[in-house]
């Protein structure tokens, strides 16, 4: 199984209100914002549950969070986004992608960044918003495929720009 069926398995246990990659584009979206507010973080994921998530559910999230801060940090532009493998049906992950952006937006809204001097900021978001509303019935072939692939590495190296631009220089 993995790491993305893994920890949408273990949310799903703890009533978590998003899937994984909807958890992950939410941090990706906060964390744009110059001091990260882990606490809004996990209580945006989890609502105002009565009952706490378990131990392994805030392990697997902090790792979630240490693997993809690292990677949005790191010079190797090594990030990528915790989608479907290629396994699953290219809708299903279209689908998922564009929950993913939505995730994103939210933690961007909720991080309340500031676009109004960021041309690079205010096209991404967009774009973006744009892609959170992808259309499922993209033919599954190579060419449905590709495009998949070119969304995803557009939304990866356009994030690590924003967040160049928006945390990195501030």
């Amino acid at each position: 199984m993995d790491t993305y069926q893994l920890l949408n398995t273990a949310l799903q246990h703890s009533g978590a209100l998003y899937n994984a990659a909807e958890i992950q584009g939410l941090l990706c979206g906060l964390s744009c914002a110059t001091e990260f507010d882990e606490q809004l973080w996990v209580k945006q994921i989890f609502g105002d549950q009565v009952q706490s998530p378990e131990p392994e559910q805030v392990f697997s999230l902090l790792q979630l969070k240490e693997t993809t801060l690292t990677q949005l940090n790191s010079m190797d532009c090594d990030f990528d986004l915790l989608l479907p493998d290629e396994d699953t049906c290219l809708a299903n992950r279209a689908q998922t992608l564009g929950k993913w952006c939505d995730a994103f937006l939210l933690g961007l809204g909720l991080a309340q960044v500031d676009f109004s001097d960021s041309a690079l900021g205010q096209e991404f978001v967009k774009d973006l918003t744009a892609i959170s509303r992808i259309s499922t019935d993209e033919p599954e072939d190579e060419e449905g495929e590709f495009h998949y692939m070119q969304l995803v590495e557009y939304i990866k190296i356009g994030i690590l720009n924003l967040r160049e631009e928006l945390v990195i220089t501030t």
